[in-house]
């Protein structure tokens, strides 16, 4: 397996240990929720992480490419806009068997985000996080919709390191 697709994927680990540790140790502990959005973010990133493994071992393999060819794939695809890499993650979806749910989360997770940066107000009630927008238009992240997420993120990035290794 390349260096750089291990380095992804072993980062896409590391982002989703950090979010498993923030939501099942840190959160619960300390009590504050307004810690959810950086399980959201670390889960962004390690879905991310591993998207960017896969698209590198796929093209690189579709195109028989030799190991200098690796490093511009993989800046090319690094440097990729989300929606770009959207565009040729669809594809191998279908073709490697994962679930297509998988996009969906990391589309949702993305919005998350950004409306956590735009909003006005962001407070917690019930163990939740919710992020009004300027019309008070409510986004609400609570623990099981991101254990859901961990639990998917999980399959999927060990289905990703079983391919590469093949």
């Amino acid at each position: 397996m390349n260096d750089l697709i291990n380095d992804s994927l072993e980062q896409s680990v590391k982002h989703l240990r950090t979010a498993d540790h923030l939501l099942t140790t840190t959160i619960k502990f300390v009590g504050d929720y307004k810690l959810l959005i950086l399980v959201v973010q670390n889960l962004f990133l390690s879905l991310t992480k591993a998207i960017n493994a896969l698209l590198v071992y796929h093209y690189s393999k579709q195109n028989n490419k030799d190991k200098s060819d690796y490093n511009k794939i993989y800046y090319d695809i690094t440097r990729m806009k989300f929606d770009e890499k959207k565009k040729l993650f669809i594809p191998l979806i279908s073709k490697y068997h994962f679930d297509p749910e998988i996009l969906s989360m990391v589309l949702e997770l993305k919005n998350i985000i950004i409306k956590h940066e735009e909003s006005p107000v962001v407070f917690t009630r019930n163990k939740r996080l919710i992020i009004c927008d300027d019309h008070y238009n409510n986004t609400i992240v609570d623990q099981e919709f991101l254990e859901r997420v961990i639990n998917k993120t999980k399959i999927f990035i060990q289905g990703v390191i079983t391919l590469v290794r093949e």
